[in-house]
C-alpha cells in the first residue's frame, strides 16, 4: 500500500492518501519492527547443522512485548484509526474512482502490476482491518497473558470504531434536525440545534426510526429534553416493555413513562441510561 498506491499517488495526481490508508505508515513501522523481531527468534531456534529447520520454544515473550507498554498503546491507536474510517476511506475510494479520470486510469495501470496480486484499494483496506483478529488464534497455556493482551488490543479498537460510528451518527441527526428546532429543560433552560453540534455531546446509544427530519417532542406538555441529572430509572409494574424515568432535579419532580419494541430493548435502554446517570 505505502510503496505502490501511496507512492503512486504522490508522484502522478499529487494527492494525500491519508483519506484512504490512515495512520498507514504507523502500522508499517509496528509490523516491520514485530516483523523483524519474529524472524530473529526463528533464527535463534534454528536445529543444530541447518539453514531451514527450527524448533521454537517460546514466543509468548515477542507477543507480550508488541502488545502490552507503550508498543501496545501505539497498536490500539494506530488500529484503532485505521479501522474507525474503515467506511469513510472506502467511500472517498469509490468518489475518485466515479469521478476522477486520472484516477481511474492510475488504478488501473497499478492493478495489472505483478506486485500488488490484483488486491485494489478496498481489498487492501479490508487486509489491514481484518489483520488484528487473526491473532487470537495463538492460544496456548503458556500464551495465556500474550492473548490477553491481544484481546485487549482487539477490544479497544472496536471501542474507538464504536466511538466514532456514534460521532457520525450525531453529526447525521445534526444535520437532519430541523434548523428552528429546540426543546426545554425542567429548570427552564433551552436546548437548541446547534446544542448537538460535533464536539458538544456523545451519543450513546439510539433507538430505531425512519430516515426523516428531527424535531423534540413534547407530551403532555412536559419538557422535551431529560437531564441526567439525579434521574431515576424504574420498571412499570406489570409491563415488561416500559419503563419510567423520574427527574427529580428540581423542586416539583417529572415523571415520563416510556415504552419500547421488547423487553430486551427496554432493559438495553435502563442499563444505558442508568451507566449514563453514574
Amino acid at each position: 500500500m505505502l510503496r505502490v498506491y501511496v507512492r503512486e499517488l504522490r508522484e502522478n495526481l499529487q494527492m494525500d492518501a491519508g483519506k484512504l490508508f490512515p495512520r498507514l505508515e504507523s502500522l508499517l513501522e509496528l509490523h516491520t519492527d514485530f516483523l523483524a523481531r519474529l524472524q530473529g527468534r526463528r533464527k535463534d531456534s534454528l536445529l543444530p547443522s541447518s539453514q531451514r529447520n527450527y524448533f521454537i520454544h517460546r514466543l509468548a515473550d515477542v507477543l507480550i512485548e508488541q502488545f502490552s507498554g507503550e508498543l501496545g498503546d501505539k497498536m490500539k491507536e494506530s488500529y484503532g484509526e485505521f479501522c474507525s474510517h474503515h467506511m469513510e476511506a472506502v467511500s472517498c475510494y469509490k468518489e475518485q474512482l466515479q469521478g476522477n479520470k486520472k484516477f481511474q486510469h492510475l488504478m488501473r495501470k497499478i492493478n495489472n502490476l505483478s506486485i500488488v496480486r490484483r488486491l485494489g484499494v478496498t481489498e487492501c483496506i479490508l487486509l489491514v482491518t481484518q489483520r488484528i483478529t487473526k491473532y487470537p488464534v495463538l492460544e496456548h497455556e503458556e500464551l495465556t497473558r500474550a492473548l490477553s493482551l491481544i484481546k485487549g488490543t482487539i477490544m479497544q479498537v472496536d471501542a474507538l470504531v464504536n466511538l466514532h460510528e456514534k460521532s457520525l451518527r450525531l453529526r447525521d441527526v445534526h444535520s437532519k434536525m430541523e434548523p428552528k428546532a429546540m426543546g426545554k429543560i425542567k429548570d427552564g433552560r433551552v436546548f437548541r440545534r446547534e446544542d448537538l453540534a460535533p464536539g458538544r455531546r456523545r451519543l450513546l446509544h439510539e433507538g430505531t426510526e425512519k430516515d426523516q427530519r428531527y424535531v423534540f417532542a413534547m407530551v403532555d406538555n412536559k419538557p422535551s429534553v431529560i437531564s441526567l441529572q439525579k434521574l431515576i430509572v424504574r420498571e412499570v409494574a406489570h409491563e415488561e416493555r416500559a419503563m419510567f424515568l423520574i427527574c427529580t432535579s428540581s423542586n416539583e419532580p417529572e415523571m415520563y413513562e416510556i415504552h419500547t419494541s421488547s423487553r430486551e430493548e427496554r432493559n438495553a435502554w435502563m442499563n444505558l441510561i442508568r451507566q449514563a446517570v453514574e
